[in-house]
């Protein structure tokens, strides 16, 4: 897969969340997984939503 966006790196290397090709890939490095998620814009949105509010519930937020 070419052009892999970097959403999320672990800030001690122990995992990663890329984007490239219509697939979220979602790999753990403290065990050695990768998985991959076919997913379009309307499912990158929906999960963006849905990420916000689990930041907000988890910080005590709305």
């Amino acid at each position: 897969m070419t052009d892999e966006i970097i959403l999320y790196a672990h800030p001690d290397g122990m995992g990663a969340i890329e984007y490239g090709g219509g697939v979220l890939i979602v790999a753990n490095d403290m065990d050695a997984t990768v998985t991959r998620v076919l997913i379009g814009p309307v499912g990158l949105r929906d999960l963006a939503a849905r990420l916000l509010r689990l930041a907000d519930l988890i910080d005590g937020g709305a």
